[in-house]
């Protein structure tokens, strides 16, 4: 050993660490192996095995070196040296850690080091207490099997070494000397030691099998995330380490099924004591400059679990606001906790709530739709979170745990009311919005629906109706199979539907795709006369329009009046009359069975066996 050590030290699984301090057998990789991707970030290192990152050129010879070709340009060159290494932790003897009162060696080994190493919750640390017999065990193995040997601490200057030719020369000819030389960023506080042999057989790994002895004595400690914190007095440490403890514990919570922490709801002791200390342990990360997006995250997955308030989540929605600001990220998850936290401050009576609801639903949107670019297969209109029947956070309701077959029957889940207001102007579809009326507290907010798909036509609007609603990244939206009409008066009448004037005024551009119900047919003029859903205005089908004038009669077009069908009929505007106000449509250019055509009728039927323009 080129220093004489106390301690050697290797954290690994127990299955590896058993080879040795149980069968006494060294499992030894080759050193060109850590240079390749893959590994931990603990053994992972681009310039093992490197001797020199002077520029230079490779050429080679087809004719006995007579004559040579440039290959290419290269800087970092590595050397193959068949070396098989087996790497520790080396603790060497210093008097500041020793307490000669009490006659015991404590040193504090650094969870930057251990961490990167980190392979699951059965990870262990082996100490091997007598290195001297370890050292002798190792050399007469090598020898036995007549092979080149040797072992000492790894000195990290190999930045500097790469430019020195001498470096390269010497590791050219010395098959050890680049075994025991890294770079010193990242790796320096591995303080290790490596014991190598050189396997000219090139296996793809090989087993050193040690004389046992008695002599050679090991002890095992169990790393589970148990380490006292107190002790490591660098901040950013300390992170890590709770960290470490949270992600352990929250291994036994998470339903692998439903993708959350719904175990959490268990009422019992242990349970409750686990949630407290990953609560106390994510609030101390939070408050440090260490404070990564990924502990906002787990906070806010939990609190809906936890005693949390929903000041103290609007608190925490506020500093996670400000953290992403800071690091100049646009992140809509903030935003939209902000925005969810203030409706259910809103359901509480807090005046203000809603304004400040809807400030922070609006900058979400504003987000998503400038994301939207960059992540087009993410649903940002996808339910993440249920309004329910609860008190504080625990109103919120994880998508994921929703049973959608039983949500309308569900009394967990809160049942709102609402009246039909209006079509959403923005779509070619029929999206509408329904507005709150129930509860009071949240009286005038929009939610978004699918009437198509819930059975709604825009006949009901302004009519009473009961659903589920959810909370999504850029407003909310009701269950579709949970809306009901609960007015019990369904209107029937077209001039009933043609006088509520509750639909938003949209423009429509000549060749705008529209949806239309048609009230009464002029036989006189061959055209059939209705409403265009988007705006309310007149608009007109000629039969020259449908298709072919000989496959169409009157009966045909008849059978579109009285609005018999609850979808309105998709159309194309082809024509706008300015001084009378109402639209020319067209079916001929639109794909047939994409639109609403009534089928089994004559006309669908004729239309089957023709070519629509």
């Amino acid at each position: 050993m080129r220093e004489q050590l106390l301690l050697l030290i290797r954290i690994s699984k127990p299955e590896y660490n058993k080879c040795l301090y149980d069968e006494y057998k060294l499992y030894m990789n080759p050193q060109m192996s850590f240079n390749k991707v893959g590994l931990t970030d603990g053994q992972y290192d681009k310039y093992e095995g490197a001797i020199t990152d002077i520029p230079c050129k490779i050429l080679y010879s087809t004719d006995e070196k007579k004559t040579w070709h440039l290959l290419g340009d290269t800087s970092l060159i590595h050397k193959n040296n068949n070396a098989y290494i087996y790497c520790m932790y080396g603790l060497k003897y210093d008097e500041k850690h020793y307490d000669a009162k009490n006659n015991k060696y404590y040193y504090v080994i650094p969870w930057k080091y251990i961490e990167p190493l980190w392979q699951g919750e059965d990870t262990e640390l082996m100490v091997i207490k007598n290195t001297r017999i370890f050292v002798e065990k190792f050399e007469k193995a090598a020898e036995k099997l007549k092979l080149s040997y040797a072992h000492g601490k790894v000195h990290y200057d190999l930045d500097e070494k790469l430019s020195d030719i001498e470096y390269y020369d010497l590791a050219m000819k010395d098959g050890f000397e680049s075994v025991f030389h890294k770079v010193k960023e990242g790796y320096e506080i591995q303080n290790e030691v490596r014991f190598a042999v050189i396997n000219p057989d090139k296996p793809e790994h090989m087993e050193l099998m040690l004389e046992k002895d008695l002599k050679l004595k090991f002890t095992l400690i169990p790393l589970r995330y148990k380490l006292t914190i107190m002790s490591i007095k660098d901040s950013s440490k300390i992170s890590n380490v709770k960290r470490m403890i949270i992600r352990n514990v929250l291994t036994k919570y998470y339903d692998e099924d439903k993708h959350t922490y719904s175990k959490f709801l268990k009422t019992d002791k242990k349970t409750k004591s686990d949630l407290v200390l990953i609560m106390q342990y994510l609030d101390e990360n939070i408050s440090q400059e260490t404070r990564t997006r990924n502990d906002f995250v787990l906070w806010f997955k939990l609190m809906r679990y936890s005693d949390k308030s929903i000041d103290d989540a609007i608190k925490k929605g506020h500093q996670w606001y400000e953290y992403q600001e800071d690091i100049e990220e646009k992140d809509y998850l903030p935003l939209y906790y902000l925005y969810v936290l203030y409706y259910l401050r809103a359901l509480d009576g807090y005046s203000g709530a809603i304004y400040e609801a809807e400030k922070f639903r609006s900058r979400c949107r504003k987000v998503c739709e400038e994301r939207r670019r960059d992540f087009s297969k993410l649903n940002y209109d996808r339910v993440r979170d249920w309004l329910g029947n609860d008190k504080g956070l625990k109103r919120l309701l994880d998508d994921h745990e929703a049973d959608y077959t039983r949500l309308m029957a569900d009394d967990r889940y809160m049942t709102v009311q609402g009246k039909f207001k209006e079509i959403d102007p923005s779509s070619r579809r029929i999206f509408g919005y329904m507005e709150i009326t129930d509860p009071v507290f949240l009286k005038g907010t929009k939610v978004f629906f699918k009437p198509n798909e819930c059975g709604v036509s825009a006949r009901q609007i302004e009519h009473l109706f009961e659903f589920k609603v959810g909370f999504s990244l850029e407003r909310l939206v009701a269950f579709d199979k949970s809306v009901v009409d609960i007015s019990g008066n369904v209107t029937k009448n077209v001039s009933e539907y043609k006088n509520k004037q509750l639909i938003v005024k949209k423009p429509i551009a000549i060749g705008d795709i529209v949806h239309i119900n048609f009230f009464t047919y002029q036989k006189e003029k061959g055209r059939l006369k209705g409403i265009i859903s988007e705006n309310g205005k007149y608009a007109f089908l000629y039969k020259s329009e449908v298709s072919y004038e000989k496959y169409i009669t009157d009966s045909d077009m008849e059978i579109y009046v009285g609005v018999d069908s609850e979808v309105p009929i998709e159309v194309k505007t082809i024509a706008y009359n300015d001084k009378f106000d109402y639209y020319t449509v067209s079916l001929k250019q639109l794909v047939l069975g994409e639109s609403s055509m009534v089928e089994h009728s004559d006309l669908y039927n004729a239309l089957k066996n023709i070519k629509i323009e």
